[in-house]
């Protein structure tokens, strides 16, 4: 989700209606013809706000349907395909590339043959639970090889089915036409591939990593801020989170 300050008005919304943001408060990128286009005080990128997942029961089970609870495999996005489209549909060979463009899984291939084989002998995925018991299949329950390869599978379905990198690319890419000179940019991510272009952004000037001439960002911390421990106890999902904040260089 995406927050502009101009003046004393505040625009709220969601970065992947990037677009329709753009239509408020004067918000330009410098394409709609209009003279002034960098008219933004600060600009609050929270890319973890179009995810959320809510636990039923005991904790340990997610629903897919709508209605039937909140499901990392139901995207809220409804014109991109659902998680569990891309589980029952695709070839082991695109599964593999999502989990390791996505979720930074190293044994990638190996997850989603075993994906593929649960799929086939089971039926296809309807619930979290199933995804869980496949992994389980190729994982060693001793240590933390389990769990950690879990939280890679559900970053790179999720953000697979959100769309999350090209759209906080974009963001990324034109922030420095939308937030005035002496303007801030905020950016929360919950990953290293988000933290990376962030962190890119900033220091290069563009989500890539390319140096280019123009830097339009100066670093307003050194490194990326992190939640404290009391943070983390009050909302473990803070775990993750890494703030950047730079500020608009003047031309």
């Amino acid at each position: 989700a995406g927050a502009g300050f101009m003046k004393e008005e505040t625009t709220l919304g969601s970065a992947s209606h990037f677009e329709e943001l753009q239509s408020k408060g004067g918000m330009t990128d410098g394409r709609h013809g209009r003279e002034k286009d960098e008219d933004l005080d600060g600009w609050e990128v929270n890319s973890g706000d179009s995810f959320h997942v809510s636990r039923e029961g005991d904790g340990e089970e997610w629903e897919f349907e709508e209605g039937g609870g909140s499901d990392f495999l139901l995207t809220p996005q409804k014109r991109h395909r659902t998680a569990a489209e891309l589980l029952n549909e695709e070839s082991a060979e695109e599964i593999s590339n999502v989990l390791y463009r996505y979720g930074e899984e190293k044994r990638a291939r190996l997850v989603a043959r075993t994906l593929v084989r649960w799929r086939e002998e089971e039926g296809p995925f309807r619930r979290t639970s199933h995804l869980k018991e496949a992994v389980c299949r190729c994982t060693s329950p001793i240590g933390t090889e389990r769990k950690k390869t879990l939280a890679r599978v559900f970053q790179g379905l999720r953000l697979a089915v959100n769309q999350e990198l090209p759209v906080l690319d974009h963001v990324l890419s034109v922030a420095h036409r939308l937030v005035r000179p002496g303007g801030r940019l905020v950016v929360l991510s919950y990953h290293s591939l988000e933290d990376r272009m962030v962190k890119n952004t900033i220091r290069h000037g563009t989500p890539l990593g390319e140096d280019t001439q123009e830097k339009p960002w100066i670093p307003v911390v050194k490194k990326a801020i992190i939640a404290s421990t009391a943070e983390v106890a009050a909302n473990p999902r803070a775990r993750s989170a890494k703030l950047r904040a730079a500020e608009r260089r003047a031309c």
